[in-house]
């Protein structure tokens, strides 16, 4: 038996870089491995457009359709727009705030109740982009 056997996860941004690496170790490690992003990548895909508000509910309600339970959860989907505040429109700052902030927050909200009463984790991916001035 693997570490992460029978455990289902779902990594968000796994396409390519931290989420691709994350969701190919816990596969390694035996967990089944569900992904959610824009590119169809090596895992169980739910197509996802975060910039969409109401894609982290269509996921969990996805991922709902095949399991009863999830045990990890990693919010690793996330953007960066270039530019000064003064060239950044409103528009690019909600698309900022919605993929880096909200959507985390609604799909912990909505995944929660397949975690309870289980031993689960929800991670929080942040970017070094974060502690740029």
């Amino acid at each position: 038996m693997t570490e992460f056997s029978g455990k289902i996860a779902l990594v968000t941004g796994a396409s390519s870089g931290i989420g691709l690496s994350t969701a190919r170790l816990l596969a390694s490690k035996g967990a089944k491995v569900y992904t959610a992003q824009r590119r169809k990548g090596e895992h169980i895909w739910i197509k996802a457009d975060f910039s969409q508000e109401n894609t982290p509910y269509h996921v969990v309600s996805e991922l709902r359709k095949s399991e009863d339970h999830l045990d990890i959860l990693i919010n690793n989907s996330g953007i960066m727009l270039e530019g000064t505040i003064a060239e950044t429109s409103f528009e690019d700052w909600q698309v900022q705030i919605l993929i880096n902030l909200t959507v985390p927050f609604l799909l912990t909200k909505y995944a929660l109740p397949l975690m309870k009463n289980r031993n689960s984790s929800i991670i929080n991916v942040g970017s070094i982009e974060g502690l740029g001035s």
